[in-house]
C-alpha cells in the first residue's frame, strides 16, 4: 500500500518523515543505490506536496498537512547542505519536470535546490534547462525564467553565460525551423547570420558541446564516504569556438 495514500495523508507524513531521512542516509554513505535512493526520495518529497494546496478553507486536517509538509521541506533542506551536489544532479531532469509544483513552498525548497545545482555545474544544468526556457506551457517558461534571473542576480559571474546560453538556443531553433532544399550545401551567415554574428563575438561565454559524455555524472568508485570533493567530470569538456559556413543538409530516409 502506498504511503501516499489519499484517505489518511496526516498519517502517511509520519511515515515520510523516516523514510526520506534513511533514503538520505544511504547517500551520505555512498552513491551505489543513488538511481534507486534519490529519484524516490525527491518523489515522495514532491508527491506529497502536491497533496497539499497553498489557499483554501482552513481546516484541522490541512493545518496537519501543512505542519507535516514543513517537515519534510525542512529535511529536503538539511540534504542539500549535508549531501554532494552532484548526487542531486543525477535527477536533475526530474527537478526541472517538477518546477510547476502547486505548493509554494515545495518549490522554494525546489529552487534552491536548482540554483545550488546551477553553482557548481552551470555548464551541464544549463543545457537542461534552455529546452524548458522554451516551453509552450506559460507557466513552465514562466519559472524557468524566473530561477534564472534569480541565478544571475545570486551568481553574477555565471550572468553572462545564461545570456549566451539562451540566445544561442533561440539562434539553433531558427536554424532548425528554416526551409532549405535538401541534398545542398548552404551558408550559415545566410541562413543564421544571428548565429555566427553571437559565436563570433569576443565577448561570447565559453559555452560547453553539449555531449552525452559532458552530460553524464560520473560517480565515485567504492564504498564509504560519499567523497564530497569528487568531480564528476574529469578531464576538459570541449566547448563552441565557432560554427563553420558551409553546411550539407541532408535529405531524410
Amino acid at each position: 500500500m502506498s504511503v501516499l495514500a489519499s484517505d489518511r495523508p496526516t498519517k502517511s507524513g509520519d511515515f515520510l518523515v523516516f523514510i526520506i531521512r534513511h533514503y538520505g542516509h544511504t547517500l551520505e554513505y555512498g552513491s551505489k543505490y543513488i538511481y534507486q535512493s534519490m529519484p524516490r526520495m525527491l518523489t515522495l518529497w514532491l508527491d506529497y506536496g502536491s497533496n497539499v494546496p497553498d489557499g483554501g478553507k482552513k481546516t484541522q486536517e490541512k493545518a496537519a498537512l501543512k505542519t507535516m509538509l514543513t517537515t519534510l521541506n525542512e529535511l529536503m533542506s538539511q540534504m542539500v547542505d549535508r549531501l554532494p551536489p552532484y548526487q542531486f544532479l543525477i535527477a536533475f531532469s526530474q527537478l526541472i519536470s517538477r518546477i510547476c509544483h502547486p505548493n509554494s513552498d515545495v518549490f522554494a525548497q525546489l529552487e534552491v535546490i536548482i540554483l545550488n545545482l546551477l553553482e557548481h555545474y552551470p555548464q551541464q544544468s544549463l543545457w537542461m534547462m534552455v529546452a524548458v526556457s522554451k516551453s509552450t506551457h506559460p507557466d513552465r517558461q514562466s519559472r524557468c525564467k524566473r530561477i534564472l534571473d534569480k541565478a544571475k542576480k545570486k551568481l553574477p559571474h555565471i550572468g553572462n553565460l545564461i545570456d549566451d546560453m539562451v540566445k544561442l538556443s533561440d539562434k539553433l531553433l531558427e536554424v532548425c525551423n528554416k526551409h532549405v532544399d535538401p541534398g545542398k550545401n548552404h551558408s550559415m551567415d545566410k541562413l543564421c547570420r544571428g548565429l555566427t554574428r553571437l559565436t563570433n563575438s569576443s565577448n561570447f561565454s565559453s559555452v560547453m558541446v553539449p555531449l552525452q559524455s559532458s552530460l553524464t555524472v560520473t560517480l565515485p568508485i567504492g564504498h564509504g564516504s560519499n567523497q564530497p570533493n569528487h568531480n564528476p567530470f574529469p578531464g576538459e569538456q570541449p566547448t563552441i569556438i565557432k560554427f563553420e559556413d558551409k553546411v550539407e543538409v541532408l535529405a531524410s530516409l
